[in-house]
């Protein structure tokens, strides 16, 4: 018989070959693990529980090394040293995750690689990132935790519900109590006066209920016309009338909001008479071409007069004295109507008592206004009493104004300068200074 054939060969050739499998297993299982040349790093743990040297090493859930040693560090730390394929680039913001294999007990370690912008890590180098969020250690503890709460409740329910009136749960319970025994006793004392109560609501309600019904009768009535209101409602002509009538006075209010006031106040000083001349009035601005102007002038009666005196003493050589005489100042009327044609603007009607018109014109940018006054213009007069009054006026800034002119230009012996100041207030400006006080 052939050796080869025989049933001893065939049992070696077998031991041979399951020996050969397991001297394999064995040696991927070794402790080099086939990383001969890998990359060392090492971290530190609170808990190394359920790692084995030999151990795997992840990056994204594939294996790329293994666990060289596990130890204590001086601070009395877990500290792991793991063996990594040279081709893993791992980063300074690298993080460690111990992750469970499953509910036994058994881990192994992932890697986080980190920010590949990061500076990268040398072999030997330290991870100093750890990520404990998967641990399942700490999930079972978190879960412990939240039993033993749920048991100090379960228990203070128990305690509260057997009179414990020392729990926070049994003193709400004793109050509830003591509440419903409250009330159970008020609505026992007052019994009568509940039911009252609920009759005068249910005759209040009902009361309700007929106010309605008379209100429907009331909006049927007008529907149909009936009664003076339901006639003025459903009839056509009387709507359009009433609508018209609202309509113009919505015009007229409307006219009303466009008008424009203004208060206009000044003082002169007439220097030749000594005397001065105020002035206050109101201008009304229906539109940007026409303006009507009504005022209070308190001002010299009648023209400047001056008058010889000779007189002689004892007999003596005769004094000649020229005085001029000045009436007092006499509150006078002036009303004015005026119509503006681009930069000039003409007036007409009354001027301090007597009939009188104007002219004036605005230059640079309206700061400048240029004109001129005529009136009293009555012939029986005596003397000359024709008041003719050039005039200057220049606004220095918003509602502030200066001017001058020539006072009775016309008559030699009276004629006179004036200077004076003023201010303009618009119904803008009237309405700003109402706003900004304080009631």
């Amino acid at each position: 018989m052939s050796l080869l054939k025989t049933p001893e060969f065939k049992v070696g050739v077998l031991v041979l070959v399951v020996s050969g499998l397991i001297g394999a297993m064995t040696f991927k299982v070794s402790e080099s693990s086939g990383f001969v040349g890998g990359k060392k790093y090492w971290f530190t743990l609170e808990n190394a529980s359920g790692l084995i040297k030999n151990g795997g090493v992840h990056v994204a859930g594939i294996r790329v090394g293994v666990i060289k040693e596990i130890g204590l560090d001086e601070q009395g730390l877990a500290r792991i040293d793991v063996l990594v394929q040279p081709s893993v680039r791992l980063t300074k913001s690298s993080k460690i995750q111990v992750r469970a294999n499953g509910i036994l007990g058994d881990k192994n370690i992932e890697i986080l690689p980190g920010n590949p912008g990061d500076p990268l890590l040398s072999s030997g180098d330290r991870i100093e990132g750890i990520d404990d969020a998967a641990s399942l250690d700490k999930v079972i503890s978190e879960v412990g935790k939240l039993a033993k709460s749920l048991v100090i409740v379960a228990d203070n329910l128990r305690d509260a519900t057997e009179g414990d009136e020392t729990k926070p749960v049994g003193k709400i319970l004793k109050n509830i109590e003591v509440l419903s025994g409250d009330l159970k006793d008020v609505v026992r004392q007052n019994k009568g006066q509940i039911t009252e109560i609920i009759t005068g609501v249910k005759s209040f309600v009902g009361r309700m209920d007929n106010a309605m019904i008379s209100i429907q009768e009331i909006a049927t009535k007008l529907n149909e016309g009936k009664g003076t209101l339901g006639r003025l409602i459903n009839d056509e002509e009387m709507v359009d009338s009433l609508d018209s009538t609202l309509t113009s006075f919505g015009n007229f209010a409307d006219a009303a909001n466009k008008l424009e006031l203004v208060i206009d106040a000044n003082s002169n000083v007439i220097p030749r008479a000594d005397a001065t001349r105020t002035y206050l009035g109101l201008d009304l601005r229906p539109g940007p071409d026409r303006f009507y102007q009504v005022a209070i002038v308190s001002a010299p009666e009648g023209p400047m007069q001056e008058t010889t005196r000779t007189t002689i003493i004892n007999g003596g050589s005769p004094t000649i004295t020229n005085e001029t005489l000045v009436n007092e100042n006499k509150y006078k009327i002036t009303a004015l109507f005026g119509k503006n044609f681009y930069d000039f603007g003409l007036k007409a009607g009354i001027i301090e008592d007597q009939g009188g018109l104007g002219v004036e014109y605005y230059a640079w940018r309206r700061r400048f206004k240029i004109g001129v006054d005529a009136f009293d213009f009555d012939p029986q007069t005596e003397g000359n009493s024709f008041q003719l009054r050039p005039y200057v006026r220049y606004t220095i800034m918003k509602g502030v104004y200066v001017q001058g002119g020539g006072e009775d230009m016309l008559n030699e012996r009276s004629r006179s300068a004036f200077f004076g100041a003023g201010v303009l207030l618009t119904s803008e400006d009237l309405k700003a200074l109402i706003s900004r006080v304080n009631l």
